[in-house]
């Protein structure tokens, strides 16, 4: 029996650490990938994660408060007055705000899915005005969700926002087939997975 194996049979119930500012971990040593649970003293954080390093590479985290988080969940946003390729493809917003897993290529407005689930995708473009306009998601060059809107005025704003199961090498971008005005907080376009 391994010593990690005897102090889990021996403590049962028990506490297990002295009460002192220290982190406290146990490793599972697996073959290919070792993962840990452990309290992050540093951040009075429960964490489990990927490598024997509490703190590094963390999938799950939650604080004293009961906060859970997720910070290796693949996710992007990027926000900003974009281009358009010759199929209306969006692209090159001006920010990318985060970009988990660097899934997304802000060159091409495209993200590969990693991994199959269920995606919270939202888009937003802001149009100029005389024209009928449509905004559309795209799953690998075919449109899956999309809206329209006859802008009379200035500019408008057209959004698109779903929950929609992707599967793992899935590119997912957003089209518009008319010209897209520039605005920082009117043009973004996101996703995250949500399980």
């Amino acid at each position: 029996m391994s010593k990690a194996a005897e102090l889990a049979r021996l403590i049962g119930d028990g506490t297990f650490g002295t009460g002192g500012a220290e982190d406290k971990k146990i490793v599972f040593d697996g073959n290919a990938q070792d993962f840990h649970i452990g309290l992050d003293d540093s951040t009075d954080s429960l964490t489990i994660g990927l490598g024997s390093t509490l703190g590094t590479t963390s999938h799950i985290v939650s604080n004293a408060s009961g906060h859970v988080t997720l910070p290796s969940t693949p996710g992007f946003c990027v926000v900003g007055s974009p281009s358009k390729d010759g199929s209306n493809d969006v692209h090159s917003f001006q920010s990318v705000k985060f970009n988990t897993g660097s899934h997304y290529n802000n060159s091409t407005g495209k993200f590969t899915v990693p991994i199959d689930g269920n995606y919270l995708v939202t888009g937003g473009l802001r149009i100029a005005g005389n024209t009928f306009a449509e905004v559309f998601v795209m799953l690998n060059g075919s449109d899956v969700l999309g809206g329209e809107q006859s802008i009379e005025d200035n500019n408008g704003v057209i959004t698109v926002s779903a929950v929609y199961p992707f599967e793992a090498n899935d590119l997912v971008n957003l089209r518009c087939n008319v010209t897209i005005a520039g605005s920082t907080p009117r043009n973004y376009f996101s996703m995250f997975l949500l399980g």
